[in-house]
């Protein structure tokens, strides 16, 4: 038993020197570390956060792209029911609209408030507690378009609308009544979340009464 433990004991001991060793050296390579390195490191992280923050900045600028896009893409997709139902084409046309409609407004009324109203990027609409007018246009203009739709869904024939034209909603929903369900559910979280970002103080965002 003897030369296990003494063979246990010289490898451990191996290993704390080799970790020692390893520190020195890494010690050592950090010491020696070339300046440019340095300087390199930095002019990295400073370009990753000016990428984020022209991100942050235009996010808007993308979402209103995005939103012209699909309602193409969906008009593509939907040749073939057209073509085999040509009296549903202006309810199809009606939807695309409203859909190109909700889907771009509200990110318009978010590039004025940053183009003109000098809110510094996205984030800050995160936080409507700051009372700036810019910040609290584009939630009144998000509420605006939540009762608009559920006005429309619940009360004015929408969610026939979209029962009665298959393929522009995924899943090609039968139930007016399921999709009404469905509403009210995505009301409620709307509800929950503004109340939420309502609630929030931003503490690492500058103040933004000067813009108000």
């Amino acid at each position: 038993m003897g030369k296990p433990r003494t063979l246990l004991n010289s490898l451990s001991q191996g290993q704390h020197w080799l970790v020692r060793r390893g520190d020195t050296i890494d010690a050592s390579d950090r010491g020696n570390r070339h300046p440019d390195a340095e300087v390199d490191t930095v002019n990295d992280r400073t370009n990753s956060m000016a990428l984020f923050e022209l991100i942050y900045r235009y996010f808007w600028l993308l979402a209103i792209a995005v939103g012209c896009i699909n309602p193409v893409i969906m008009w593509v997709r939907l040749q073939p029911q057209i073509q085999a139902h040509p009296e549903r084409r202006p309810g199809y046309i009606t939807l695309l609209k409203g859909y190109w409609f909700i889907s771009t407004f509200p990110w318009l009324v978010m590039g004025i408030g940053i183009v003109v109203g000098g809110v510094p990027n996205v984030l800050y609409y995160l936080y409507p507690r700051i009372g700036n007018t810019y910040v609290l246009a584009w939630w009144a203009a998000f509420w605006l378009i939540n009762a608009w739709l559920t006005v429309w869904l619940l009360w004015r024939g929408g969610a026939e609308m979209l029962v009665s034209h298959p393929g522009f909603l995924r899943g090609n929903p039968t139930s007016a009544r399921r999709l009404k369900f469905y509403c009210l559910i995505m009301l409620a979280g709307s509800v929950a979340a503004t109340v939420l970002m309502f609630s929030l103080t931003p503490t690492d965002l500058p103040s933004l009464q000067r813009f108000s």
